[in-house]
């Protein structure tokens, strides 16, 4: 068992650990209660459509990037993976008029204009941050534990603009974000994505990607990502266990052993990684004890660490696009 890990939770986190960690010549156990791997990168057939639930676009997908190759290693995107980059990241509508969102970021400012003249300065400032937020680039070359100081300040370099945005909108969230602008469409059209409770740069980071081009569309969207990886850590040499649903982390002496499952059985490894929600975690399968002092923090304080929920209602409907 000195070579064994042992992973709780086979959505994208917990995929990722168990490449590399088969990979890096471990012998890796994925355990997912679920009969699928993905988590809530997944997606669903009803009625001769298809549901996607998470990917209304992928971040990375531009090739050369830290991320767009850590996609590649993990075997999420490859040279057959067809990424679709569409003219317009969403549309909305309200009391008879619209505005569209298009990739062509100095075509959404023009139309602003045109719709509230009024809100000119917001909507160049919006605009502008937007811009700044196609400008971030996730590092992903590195965890944080293994980098250098000189890793570092590349860090603060490649993540500079994103600083810029939280300055700009620090203590914000989008229901702040929503009251400086007066036409209600461009305040519906804000939190149409972004949940009234999300933090206000939300929006120009996400809008700022999707503009900038790296922000593009797999083909079969998420559950056949989720599917690419799974064939991944299989060809690496890992395992995958579904419908196995962890109950506890059994410890000893401050060690984890191993995993108890919900039908009694007990699986043994030298390292076990919880790849699962923060709740379950720290709710069902370790003791709060074990909870880092951040973490803490941030459940505590509700009001500034807010938690909520949303759901999805997809319709069908005749369209020519």
């Amino acid at each position: 068992m000195s070579k064994r890990v042992l992973i709780i939770g086979g959505g994208i986190s917990g995929l990722t650990a168990g490449v590399y960690a088969a990979k890096a010549g471990y012998e890796t156990h994925l355990y997912e209660q679920q009969s699928y791997v993905g988590g809530e990168c997944t997606g669903w057939d009803r009625g001769g459509y298809h549901i996607d639930n998470c990917i209304h676009w992928l971040n990375g997908t531009t090739p050369g990037s830290s991320l767009y190759r850590l996609w590649q290693d993990i075997g999420a995107l490859g040279p057959e993976t067809e990424i679709i980059h569409p003219d317009r990241m969403y549309t909305s509508e309200l009391g008879g008029e619209e505005i569209t969102l298009w990739k062509d970021i100095d075509r959404t400012e023009r139309e602003l204009l045109e719709l509230s003249p009024e809100d000119e300065q917001e909507v160049k400032k919006l605009m502008h941050f937007c811009r700044v937020g196609g400008k971030v680039r996730i590092p992903a070359d590195k965890p944080p534990e293994m980098q250098s100081a000189l890793d570092g300040i590349r860090l603060m370099l490649t993540m500079g603009p994103a600083l810029k945005i939280f300055k700009e909108y620090r203590g914000m969230d989008t229901r702040d974000l929503m009251e400086r602008f007066r036409h209600p469409l461009i305040r519906c059209m804000i939190s149409d994505f972004c949940t009234r409770e999300s933090m206000a740069s939300s929006f120009p980071l996400a809008y700022g990607n999707f503009a900038a081009g790296d922000g593009g569309i797999p083909r079969g969207g998420s559950r056949e990502m989720a599917v690419r990886i799974g064939r991944q850590l299989v060809k690496c040499g890992g395992q995958i266990h579904t419908g196995k649903r962890a109950e506890e982390i059994l410890i000893n002496d401050g060690r984890a052993l191993g995993i108890r499952f919900s039908d009694k059985m007990v699986a043994e490894g030298k390292y076990v990684i919880p790849a699962c929600d923060t709740q379950v975690t720290f709710g069902r399968l370790l003791s709060e004890n074990y909870m880092p002092g951040l973490l803490r923090e941030m459940y505590d304080n509700r009001e500034a660490y807010p938690v909520y929920t949303s759901f999805q209602a997809a319709y069908s409907l005749d369209s020519s696009v």
